[in-house]
């Protein structure tokens, strides 16, 4: 179910040259902020399918893996804003995408024009009262579809998810207890990420913990 890995001696070191810009807005409770950036990166080091030539005695993979270079761009933008109701009460909301895509190149192995393990759209929004000694939060974490993926590596589109998680605390002269429960609802998901052992080596997904409750004591002197 594996592959053996074959090391490239001749990769070029690769070269980026970058573009970003970002805004910022403030006024009274309310911020906006926003970030936008784009990476040209000459000799991106990609990881490639390879075709094994000679067998080797105990190792029985019929397939191999290796690296080669390929001009690729990589580009996003995150978005934030927070409002603050009261001194204690307070709203954030943020944003992030990036899209990664490459030259396509036969002759290296090289047949689809989506970098792999880049992340889908993101977003996370919480509610927060915090009055320096009791605080409580409710957040909610978002994550889009990953359409955008290698399949000449085997990678796998995920599907989007969002879950709900629960906070809270309390401190006092140095010491502390953090309450929490996460995926509320206890959603069956996983990560753009999950695959067990090195990226794709399977194919086999690991999902995420579901409604989990946890608990922190702390105490500083």
């Amino acid at each position: 179910m594996g592959s053996d890995w074959v090391g490239n001696p001749e990769l070029n070191p690769s070269r980026n040259t970058g573009f970003d810009a970002g805004i910022s807005f403030r006024r009274q409770g309310l911020l906006l902020e926003s970030n936008l950036y784009l990476n040209y990166i000459d000799d991106y080091v990609n990881v490639v399918p390879q075709a094994k030539a000679n067998m080797v005695a105990g190792i029985m993979n019929s397939k191999a893996r290796s690296y080669q270079n390929i001009d690729s761009r990589i580009y996003g933008g995150e978005f934030l804003v927070s409002y603050l109701f009261t001194r204690q009460l307070f709203l954030s909301s943020d944003l992030s995408f990036v899209r990664g895509t490459r030259d396509v190149d036969p002759a290296k192995g090289i047949l689809d024009s989506n970098l792999a393990e880049i992340p889908p759209l993101r977003s996370r929004t919480a509610m927060r009262y915090d009055t320096g000694m009791l605080f409580a939060e409710v957040e909610g974490i978002f994550a889009g579809a990953q359409e955008n993926v290698d399949t000449s590596l085997g990678e796998q589109r995920t599907p989007g998810y969002g879950i709900a998680n629960l906070k809270g605390g309390v401190s006092f002269k140095g010491a502390s207890i953090k309450l929490g429960l996460s995926n509320i609802f206890g959603r069956l998901y996983y990560e753009h990420l999950s695959y067990q052992r090195d990226p794709f080596r399977s194919g086999g997904r690991v999902y995420e913990p579901g409604r989990s409750f946890f608990m922190n004591l702390s105490y500083r002197y």
